[in-house]
C-alpha cells in the first residue's frame, strides 16, 4: 500500500473516533413525574456504553444534543437490551426504565 493511502486511512479513521467521542447528550432527570422539583445537575451522557436509571428517576429533560441527531434511548431491563423507548424533546416520564443509552 502507498505512503499516502495509508496515511489518509489513518486520517479518516481518526476522524470517525473523535466525531464519536464527542457525540454528547446533556439531561437533567427529577424526582417527580412532570420536571417540576427543580431536578438534580445537568449531565452529560456521551455514546460510550450503558448507564443505570434509579428508582428516583421517576421523568428527563434533555437541554442539548450534539450532534443533533443523536437520541437517547431507556430499557427496562438493567443491561441496555430488550425494547427500548426513545426520549424526545420536553420532559418524559421514564415509567420504571432501568438503563439508558446514547446513540448517534
Amino acid at each position: 500500500m502507498l505512503p499516502t493511502n495509508i496515511l489518509s486511512t489513518v486520517g479518516a479513521c481518526a476522524l470517525l473516533v473523535s466525531s464519536a467521542l464527542g457525540a454528547e447528550i446533556k439531561a437533567k432527570k427529577y424526582s417527580d413525574n412532570v420536571c417540576g422539583d427543580g431536578g438534580g445537575p445537568t449531565r452529560s451522557y456521551t455514546a460510550s456504553g450503558c448507564f443505570q436509571l434509579f428508582d428516583s428517576d421517576n421523568s428527563i429533560k434533555i437541554s442539548s444534543r450534539s450532534p443533533s441527531s443523536c437520541v437517547m434511548k431507556t430499557y427496562k431491563s438493567d443491561d441496555c437490551s430488550g425494547p427500548a423507548m426513545v426520549i424526545g424533546s420536553g420532559c418524559v416520564r421514564l415509567n420504571n426504565q432501568n438503563s439508558g443509552r446514547v446513540t448517534c
